[in-house]
């Protein structure tokens, strides 16, 4: 049990701002001023409270580097910048507010002895001190309600929902015309609904995407006009951004990928089942999955009399040609040739899988 020394009690006195009326008619003081050492500072509840910090400042970070690429710039085709009383701008500020009251916490005693702490969990639970004391609740209830979202896979579901509809923004961007399932989409309600299966059909491809939302992945097939063969994708929605209870299925030769996208990062299967990170600097959502939908049909002008011997990725020889499709067991690329209009000689290599394409 920890002492308080005179001179501690004398800093109780003298701080008025720690006495507070509990109810009784008395002032009773909120807080003690004591000599702590740091095996008592470095408990569960504090490591908890240091792992919040951590993470309100991972998404600040991230919606700082957000807004940052949506800021405008003054070139020719564009003179509107940035006004004063934007709802950005005051989203901007807002950030900036969170960063420099983290900056402040970082820089305590506390922040810097607490994360010191080699006992770090990745989930925390309810203790006593988490459930009883107010400041601590007051943090535990933000980190359920805000970061854990629920223990019912909500902040899953509705990321399922949400890069479904950026799916739907960015291939329309792309001149994509929507087919199939496309009145399923809106709900009677007006709520967004995700169909089993829809197609978007391009001038030279198609891309079929099939919904899993149980399992939270979209399968994504692209297939040539005028060719037979087909790739298949399969992406995964993962709000934890660790991936560390994802249990990786096996890479079989009909899917040309499975990938991971969390909320700032991108993550591919190699090879070996092993899960890879491809992105080190944070990126917004838009941004990782148009370049995941690109990447799987990304389309360069070569020769197929050396290329079919020769990967265009990584120049191994040990190359094998399956249903249509040529695969480099060295990097990993997936491609075919198509004859390119108007070239005698040279033909349109489409990539199905780049596995450098868009790293960072």
């Amino acid at each position: 049990m920890s002492t308080i020394s005179e001179e501690d009690f004398q800093k109780t006195l003298r701080d008025s701002s720690i006495w507070k009326d509990q109810g009784t008619g008395r002032l009773l003081p909120e807080y003690l001023y004591y000599h702590q050492y740091e095996d008592e500072i470095k408990i569960y509840e504090n490591v908890f409270i240091v792992h919040l910090v951590n993470e309100i400042s991972l998404i600040a970070d991230h919606y700082s580097s957000l807004y940052l690429s949506l800021l405008n710039v003054a070139n020719i085709n564009n003179d509107e910048l940035l006004q004063d009383n934007s709802a950005q701008l005051k989203a901007m500020d807002a950030v900036n507010f969170v960063n420099r009251r983290i900056d402040l916490v970082k820089s305590t005693y506390f922040y810097r002895e607490v994360s010191k702490s080699k006992n770090k969990p990745k989930v925390f639970y309810p203790t006593n001190i988490l459930l009883k004391d107010r400041l601590y609740n007051i943090c535990f209830k933000f980190y359920k309600k805000m970061y854990v979202y629920d223990e019912k896979n909500t902040l899953n579901d509705h990321l399922f929902t949400y890069y479904f509809v950026l799916l739907l923004k960015i291939l329309r961007a792309k001149n994509f015309e929507l087919t199939g399932n496309a009145n399923k989409i809106m709900s009677a309600n007006n709520s967004i609904s995700v169909p089993d299966s829809i197609i978007f059909s391009h001038d030279d491809y198609s891309i079929n995407v099939e919904a899993y939302s149980k399992a939270r992945m979209f399968i994504l097939s692209y297939q040539d006009k005028g060719d037979d063969a087909k790739s298949e994708h399969h992406l995964y929605i993962e709000g934890d951004t660790t991936l560390q209870d994802v249990v990786v299925p096996p890479l079989e030769e009909r899917i040309f990928s499975i990938e991971y996208l969390s909320l700032w990062h991108r993550s591919l299967v190699d090879s070996n089942g092993k899960i890879e990170t491809l992105n080190t600097t944070l990126e917004n959502e838009e941004k990782m999955l148009e370049t995941i939908i690109d990447s799987h049909h990304y389309v360069v002008s070569g020769s197929e009399r050396v290329y079919s011997s020769y990967c265009p990725s990584c120049k191994n020889k040990n190359i094998v040609e399956l249903n249509g499709y040529y695969r480099c067991p060295d990097c990993g690329a997936i491609y075919k040739f198509l004859k390119a209009e108007g070239e005698q000689n040279n033909s349109r290599i489409v990539f199905a899988r780049l596995n450098n394409y868009g790293r960072k």
